[in-house]
């Protein structure tokens, strides 16, 4: 979430659009069980991965409407739509059309109507372009972007999300000092104690601050015969290895 841009340089409406659905079941209904919800925009079965934000947030519509009321959303237009002094409460997900992918779309829309019928905010969905999100991001005029980001380095992978000069925060005037400051040193310690407790600190702030609302912890699988070898994914990246140091061992007859 761009927490710069207004409604959502709110943390009250922030962390309305967090709670004001039910996660479990949404995630169930579209993935049939085979994803889990997430808690971090860490993975749950990295060792970094802050466990005590189990079970810390979401579905408490009544907390997250009394949120909106508190920040002065308290009317209501023709559609039901919470609005303060005549505008309508409304954050758009800009989504570039090649990423589009593992039916995040039909994710998004079945938050769009939770947070309509739930706490009167109207989530957008606009399919866009890879360019013009490039436009966008390259200006900091954004508002939610949806990303999977899986880099097996924590303090990379909070960097390149949440740090000031990361993939999606580059162009921000002011991101927010603790967070940028903590990620910039997890990134230069060594691997250890002290580095992993700064690492979930990090991530209960983004969470708490609602600068993210993380939704499922995608896995991805791969599947060979037995005589292909050097299969891996990227440390970096969210997907499989290059096809460079794949061979196969030939069967005999």
């Amino acid at each position: 979430v761009n927490y710069t841009v207004a409604p959502a340089n709110d943390v009250r409406v922030r962390r309305a659009l967090r709670d004001g659905f039910d996660l479990d079941g949404i995630v169930k209904s579209v993935y049939l069980g085979t994803v889990r919800r997430a808690y971090s925009n860490i993975g749950p079965d990295n060792a970094d991965y802050d466990a005590s934000l189990n079970g810390s947030w979401g579905n408490k519509i009544a907390e997250a409407n009394k949120l909106l009321d508190d920040a002065g959303w308290t009317q209501r237009d023709s559609d039901g739509f919470r609005t303060r002094e005549g505008k309508r409460l409304s954050i758009e997900v800009g989504y570039p059309q090649p990423y589009v992918r593992d039916s995040r779309d039909v994710l998004i829309r079945a938050l769009q109507s939770a947070l309509r019928q739930n706490i009167g905010l109207d989530l957008g969905l606009r399919i866009t372009t890879a360019g013009d999100f490039a436009n966008q991001k390259a200006t900091g005029n954004w508002s939610i972007y949806p990303n999977t980001d899986n880099p097996s380095d924590v303090a990379m992978e909070l960097w390149d999300m949440l740090g000031d000069q990361g993939f999606l925060y580059n162009a921000i005037k002011s991101p927010d000092a603790t967070i940028v400051d903590d990620i910039n040193r997890a990134r230069l310690l060594p691997v250890g104690e002290e580095r992993r407790k700064l690492l979930g600190k990090i991530q209960a702030r983004a969470v708490d601050q609602a600068f993210i609302v993380p939704l499922f912890a995608p896995a991805y699988h791969l599947a060979a015969k037995s005589n292909v070898h050097g299969i891996g994914f990227e440390p970096q990246l969210d997907g499989p290895a290059s096809s460079y140091d794949l061979w196969v061992e030939p069967q005999t007859k």
